[in-house]
């Protein structure tokens, strides 16, 4: 993670150009993939734009922050949706929460208003998020139990054991080294503490990111990572059609061997299981969750759905995300 440079590279000034112009529409701190045409990516935009684009997120579609707040408190049901069964709203109960990954703060707003916790903290990026205003909406809606600021998961801005509850929501697939996050996690746990993550595999049908721009699953089944960035970032720049959304990184070799964009690591149920078992903390509950019946229009779909879900090469691949949660015991899940 940091600031965003263009590496020096042997590019014609033509596409010296077009990396300029990417990195001039995009908020990621990552440089964007060098764009090159894809016949595949341009007919499934087109069949896209013609039956009409789902809508997105603000913060795929260059909203507002003030927006992106609103619409994480909105959707912030979606996190008990994912971890019903696995946490309840006592454990929350005078707790001090450290949300890693905030976002633009919004479910942590939502949780300061609905739970019993004493504090909650969240930070995010420096230089993607502006801490200053989810703590404005926070002021105005009088949550003074609820603070922002920016820091990284790699180096969290906490003291060694002092807070109760570690949460990461859609944070972990993002991580440069997922287990030295576990690590840093662990470092600032209570004895007794929690963390509670849910994150997608990278062998999950939805886990490829590249939704923002067209919203397919299995994309990173059918061609290589490279092949869709770098397709998509020249659709981007030479669309007439007026489809806009923020570039994707640069295709490099993750943490987990895979090549990827730069924003995601690989990690997977397996890779998942490992880190947590090395990093000391006890591992409570780490389980493969579905989509429920609401994501499916008709009962049939759904039936077919959980069907092929129960064979066991389709579990992972076939689920909606992974919910983590693991316990600090004692001062050896520090070391």
């Amino acid at each position: 993670m940091g600031s965003r440079t263009l590496t020096p590279t042997r590019l014609s000034a033509s596409a010296a150009g077009e990396i300029e112009r990417l990195l001039a529409l995009s908020a990621s701190p990552y440089e964007p993939e060098p764009p090159r045409r894809s016949r595949i990516v341009e007919l499934l935009m087109a069949f896209d734009v013609r039956r009409g684009r789902s809508s997105l997120s603000p913060h795929q579609s260059g909203g507002q922050d003030v927006a992106k707040v609103a619409w994480e408190m909105e959707h912030a049901p979606e996190f008990w949706e994912a971890v019903a069964g696995f946490v309840r709203l006592v454990d929350f109960d005078g707790k001090d929460v450290l949300d890693v990954g905030c976002g633009w703060g919004g479910k942590a707003m939502y949780l300061a208003q609905t739970t019993r916790l004493a504090r909650i903290r969240g930070f995010d990026l420096p230089g993607v998020f502006d801490p200053a205003v989810p703590n404005e909406i926070a002021r105005e809606r009088g949550l003074d139990r609820c603070s922002f600021t920016t820091g990284y998961a790699e180096e969290i801005p906490a003291a060694d054991a002092s807070v109760d509850l570690v949460l990461m929501d859609d944070v972990m697939e993002h991580v440069r080294d997922p287990e030295h996050v576990v690590r840093e996690v662990a470092r600032v746990l209570r004895a007794g503490g929690l963390v509670v993550a849910r994150f997608p595999s990278i062998r999950m049908l939805r886990a490829h990111h590249f939704d923002r721009a067209l919203h397919l699953p299995g994309l990173h089944y059918l061609m290589p990572m490279k092949t869709w960035a770098a397709g998509f970032n020249h659709y981007l720049l030479h669309n007439d059609r007026g489809v806009r959304f923020d570039p994707f990184p640069e295709v490099v070799t993750s943490w987990s061997g895979r090549r990827l964009t730069r924003d995601l690591n690989g990690l997977d149920l397996t890779r998942a299981r490992e880190i947590v078992e090395r990093s000391g903390l006890r591992l409570r509950a780490l389980a493969l969750v579905p989509f429920p019946r609401s994501k499916f229009s008709k009962t049939a779909v759904f039936r077919l759905y959980t069907a092929l879900r129960a064979v066991p090469p389709l579990r992972e691949p076939l689920s909606r995300t992974i919910v983590l949660v693991a316990r600090r015991e004692s001062d050896g899940a520090r070391e």
